[in-house]
């Protein structure tokens, strides 16, 4: 872990949005729990206008099982991020792990109108569209990953 307290020493020095990035993807392993809500608290201050950080903190939180903050900050990257389809990506996953495959569904749709045309998103598309029929008889909680 020498290498993450020095990358986490050097962050705090200069909280950058390529060092914030950085940090984030690193992030997320058992033990970093601590790091990573310092992270996200002062990412979502210092960088609330960059789309990156935001996407880069939101995933950090799905990692950790964050996953009601990790919604907050990819909606927020959404509203911010124009005709940038990652957010919505990101978005739709996090949102059918949380059990809301009809909110899932229309995220993901949002992607692939914004040019993400990824093996992956038809994948959770396809996932969210099963599930949706899931939620309807029984309920999001049914859906939970």
């Amino acid at each position: 872990m020498p290498a993450l307290d020095e990358a986490a020493a050097a962050w705090r020095v200069r909280p950058g949005p390529e060092q914030t990035v950085a940090l984030c993807a690193a992030l997320g392993g058992p033990g970093s729990e601590s790091l990573a809500a310092e992270v996200s608290e002062r990412a979502l201050v210092e960088h609330a206008g960059d789309v990156g950080v935001l996407l880069a903190v939101g995933w950090l939180q799905a990692r950790l099982g964050w996953l009601a903050q990790a919604q907050s900050t990819l909606a927020l990257a959404g509203k911010l991020g124009g005709r940038d389809p990652r957010p919505f990506e990101a978005l739709g996953q996090v949102l059918l792990l949380r059990g809301d495959a009809r909110r899932s569904n229309q995220a993901l749709q949002r992607a692939i109108e914004l040019g993400c045309a990824s093996a992956t998103v038809s994948r959770w598309l396809a996932a969210a569209a099963d599930l949706g029929e899931l939620q309807r008889g029984e309920g999001p909680r049914a859906v939970q990953a």
